[in-house]
């Protein structure tokens, strides 16, 4: 489990360049294949497989940006709210050493009368 974050920063990596690679050499494959073939449904098939690609692509890339900027200001948040309870532990025990002592010093009141 302390690894899983590196992992997953493996897989982004991964489908980023998936994201930037394939839609690139398949609009070029696109091309070189309408440049290079005759007119018929194998360049139509072709083309919409590009598009289709293509699309899946900016599509995933934008799901992908939105997800990871929720995840930042929730990331952002725990942080802020980490830092808040801490605060909170460190004024209550610092409370307590005060009470502590405030009972302390009575008591020592008490057996010196």
């Amino acid at each position: 489990m302390k690894d899983f974050h590196l992992k997953k920063f493996q897989h982004i990596k991964l489908w980023a360049w998936a994201a930037s690679t394939l839609p690139i050499v398949t609009l070029f494959s696109v091309i070189l294949f309408n440049l290079l073939a005759p007119q018929d449904v194998y360049d139509i098939v072709i083309i919409c497989v590009g598009i289709l690609l293509f699309l899946i692509s900016v599509i995933w890339w934008w799901w992908v940006m939105y997800t990871l900027a929720q995840l930042t200001n929730l990331l952002s948040q725990t942080s802020k709210d980490f830092l808040d309870v801490k605060n909170e532990v460190i004024e209550i025990r610092n409370e307590i050493i005060e009470e502590k002592n405030v009972s302390n010093r009575k008591r020592r009141e008490q057996k010196n009368n």
